[in-house]
């Protein structure tokens, strides 16, 4: 009898070793694709909001394109019409192309010759420029115009001082060839990062940041 119920101990022992294996083994490979399908989503979120972020930088170069080329902007530039609502009217068709991208948040023009920028806001829509070098974007012309990627600075021409992405392009005359001031399509860090990583940041409990090439931070929660 003895010999008998040491048998079963040691098979109820062996099954409960067996079945504690098993459990391990059962965790450790749940465990693994629960790691693994979190990354999985992780890596697709980020691809996905980067992917996002690239059509709104996109979307913001080819504007300013085609608004560098405008041929009433030009003209209007060149005083070809008169009057001295002139410098309004270029704001009014800033403001005309910041309807269409509501990613937009300003567009500046920067006449040289008259040392004024002309903005798309209503308030203030032109401001007069004494010392040019005084100005982080006006300081960038001439470097920046073959740039695909962004610029990020801080608007010191608006009313209110804040980071955001700039994409700056001269206005050339098609005519003469003569550089006539330079636009410039601003887009505010707040929108990018409340469109592109604000949602990262709460669905995975993180802190995703946006860097340059010189891994300068231009986005964060906390920029």
């Amino acid at each position: 009898m003895r010999f008998r119920a040491k048998i079963i101990s040691v098979i109820i022992l062996i099954s409960a070793i067996l079945s504690i294996v098993t459990s391990i083994v059962y965790y450790n490979k749940t465990s693994s694709v629960i790691e693994e399908n979190y990354l999985v989503s992780m890596l697709e979120n980020v691809n996905n909001q980067a992917a996002k972020f690239d059509n709104m930088m996109k979307e913001m170069y080819y504007d300013t394109i085609e608004l560098s080329y405008n041929s009433e902007l030009i003209n209007l530039i060149k005083e070809e019409y008169k009057g001295e609502d002139r410098l309004l009217q270029i704001s009014i068709l800033l403001h005309k192309y910041t309807i269409s991208n509501n990613n937009i948040d300003s567009i500046y023009v920067y006449l040289p010759k008259e040392n004024k920028v002309v903005k798309s806001q209503q308030y203030k829509a032109v401001k007069n420029i004494i010392v040019p070098e005084n100005y982080s974007w006006i300081n960038t012309i001439g470097r920046t115009q073959h740039n695909v990627s962004p610029i990020s600075l801080v608007d010191d021409v608006g009313s209110v001082k804040k980071y955001i992405f700039v994409y700056s392009k001269p206005i050339i005359d098609p005519i003469t060839g003569e550089m006539l001031g330079e636009i410039a399509f601003n887009m505010d860090e707040r929108i990018v990062y409340f469109s592109c990583l604000d949602g990262i940041n709460s669905t995975l409990n993180s802190n995703t940041e946006i860097v340059n090439n010189n891994n300068i931070i231009v986005s964060s929660k906390k920029l």
